[in-house]
Order: C-alpha cells, then sequence, then structure tokens
C-alpha cells in the first residue's frame, strides 16, 4: 500500500504471480506460524517463504493465492520441550497446503531465518 491506501506497482506484481491481473481482485494466505523469508523463484515465478515452527516444524512453502497453511490446527512440529505433536499434521488435511519441506517434531528442526534463489552457473559443483 502506498499512502492514501493506493495500491503499490510491487502488489500488482504479487498479483501477477498468483495469476491475477492488476485488476482482479486480490486474495490473501492464512495460516503461517512465523514467517522468516520470502523469494520468487527466477524460472518458475513462484513465491516461495521459509517459516519458523514451534518446537522444529520449521517449512519452506510454495505461496498460492486463498491457500491455508495450517496453523495453528496442522504443524508438524513439537509443544516446547516435550515430544507431543502440535496438532493434526498438514498431510492428513484435504483443505492445508502442504509444505515443500519441513522439518518433523523430534529432528532437531532448521530454523531456515530468510530465502534466496541463487541462479547462475559460478558453482556448477553444486
Amino acid at each position: 500500500m502506498q499512502p492514501g491506501a493506493s495500491i503499490s506497482t510491487a502488489a500488482c506484481s504479487v498479483g501477477y504471480l498468483w495469476g491475477r491481473d492488476s485488476t482482479s481482485q486480490r486474495g490473501g494466505d492464512q495460516g503461517h506460524r512465523n514467517a522468516q523469508g520470502m523469494a520468487v523463484h527466477p524460472e518458475t515465478h513462484e513465491l516461495w517463504q521459509s517459516e519458523h515452527g514451534e518446537e522444529d516444524g520449521d517449512e519452506l512453502n510454495v505461496i498460492e493465492a486463498g491457500g491455508n497453511y495450517g496453523w495453528p490446527v496442522t504443524h508438524t512440529g513439537c509443544e516446547y520441550n516435550t515430544d507431543t505433536p502440535v496438532g493434526d499434521r498438514p498431510q492428513e488435511r484435504d483443505d492445508i497446503v502442504k509444505p515443500v519441506y519441513f522439518w518433523e517434531c523430534g529432528t532437531g528442526g532448521f530454523p531456515p531465518a530468510g530465502m534466496t534463489f541463487y541462479h547462475a552457473d559460478r558453482s556448477t559443483e553444486w
């Protein structure tokens, strides 16, 4: 948003990424716990997001307009200082967008704090 509540060109770009043009009604998403980073994939133009879980349960997601990512109903992490799952697993629910990758309860997690795509040929051994 810009001063005066006008929509920025960045918002139009995100609308484009979600398959909408600048005149369409925009849809948001829900069910995120603690988003840490976002980046646009250089080839697919998908919007990717890194997210911290509770105890483990950290996720990498591809954002979909109108998607429900589950928090606080579903999660792959544990309640703090326990091995007790927080809720239903996202994989058990048809109404939840599944993470691309996650660190499950008891794995030690890996809280990804940012996101960048490297798109070049300088490190071909990777």
